[in-house]
Parts: structure tokens; C-alpha cells; sequence
């Protein structure tokens, strides 16, 4: 197997061909990575191969977020059913490389899931907050905006380019054309602003 950079939940062998070495386990009858590193195998001496993750030396340790965790990032692409999302920032840190995150049609908002047509709620450049549901399939993170305090933070007006500001829960308001557009927006936090 060649060495490569996984991260966690990247299946690494079937468990029939490997046993799960150091940063990986046995589930479902596959070896999976449990955390960020490079990808070995090993050879014991009973003839069977392990296969782990090392996450320590020439690759520095990564903590992938946990299920719950606060994200900053930007949509990237909307398709049918979900919004592609690069995501930025972990718990108000940069992340050390950008990661993918997946916003699916039923996690945007916790009402009127039926009615939600995604283009009225995010565009490509938005900057969204989002909560980490899951680990997703380990290549991606399964993202949620169903809070009022999650949702659209940025967003620049289509027509001209300007920031926007938020008017309510599913409307942004350019300040200069006064041009309206729908987005799910994140509820502001206006006790930040009356500490400065």
C-alpha cells in the first residue's frame, strides 16, 4: 500500500486483508483511520498485515472537529440537494488546511424544510457559520445553519458587490442600492458589538 494522507474515517484496508494498526480501528469489517496522518502498513511476524495512521514526525498532529464544534466557511457550489462548503476556521483557529464540509437541504433550517429552494438561502462567496453534525464519510463533514445564531455571516450583494447587512432571518439588505436578497442568515451578535 502506498503511503498517503488520511483523515479520519478513511477506510484503509478490509479487515479479511489487515488488521487495524496505531490511529485506526476495526469496524464494519474495514480498517478506518481515527486520525489525521499518513497512511502505513507493517508486516508482523506471524505473517499478517496492520494498518495504521502515524500522526506524529513529518506531518503535524491535526484535530479534526468534533460533532458539535463551530465552523466558519465559504460556500464553493450548490447543487441539487446540498451546498458544498470550504471550511476556514475551527472553533474561532484557522484550520491548518481547508476542509470540505456538506450542508444537505434538510440541515439548512429546522422549519418549512419542504419549501427551502438552497439559491434563496446561500450563493458561491457566502461566509457561513455552521455546527459540525458529523464526520460525515470522512472525506467531508456533514454541516448544519438549522440554528437561529448559524447561517449567512457575509454575503456580498450580487449587483454591487458590496457587503450586505442582515434584515432578518432569511433576507440581507445592500446598504448603498438598498437591494434586497434572500439568504438564511445567521442571527447577529449584538452583545459583541456593545463590549467595543
Amino acid at each position: 500500500m502506498i503511503k498517503q494522507t488520511v483523515f479520519p474515517g478513511k477506510v484503509l484496508a478490509s479487515g479479511k486483508e489487515a488488521e487495524p494498526g496505531s490511529g485506526a480501528f476495526l469496524e464494519g469489517g474495514q480498517v478506518i483511520a481515527a486520525v489525521f496522518g499518513e497512511s502505513e502498513t507493517k508486516t508482523r511476524e506471524d505473517g499478517r498485515r496492520s494498518v495504521g495512521v502515524r500522526s506524529e514526525g513529518t506531518i503535524a498532529p491535526f484535530l479534526f472537529p468534533e460533532p458539535g464544534t463551530t465552523v466558519l466557511g465559504k460556500v464553493t457550489r450548490i447543487v441539487e440537494d446540498s451546498v458544498r462548503v470550504e471550511v476556514l476556521v475551527i472553533s474561532g483557529r484557522a484550520a491548518p488546511q481547508p476542509l470540505e464540509g456538506v450542508i444537505r437541504k434538510q440541515y439548512v433550517r429546522k422549519h418549512e424544510v419542504d419549501k427551502i429552494r438552497l439559491s434563496e438561502c446561500f450563493l458561491p462567496g457566502d461566509i457561513v457559520q455552521c455546527r459540525v453534525l458529523s464526520l460525515g464519510d470522512g472525506s467531508r463533514l456533514m454541516l448544519t445553519t438549522a440554528e437561529n445564531d448559524l447561517g449567512v455571516v457575509f454575503a456580498r450583494s450580487e449587483a454591487s458587490r458590496e457587503l450586505m447587512l442582515p434584515l432578518s432571518w432569511k433576507e440581507m439588505i445592500c446598504p448603498t442600492s438598498r437591494a434586497r436578497e434572500p439568504r438564511k442568515v445567521a442571527k447577529p451578535n449584538y452583545d459583541l458589538l456593545e463590549q467595543e
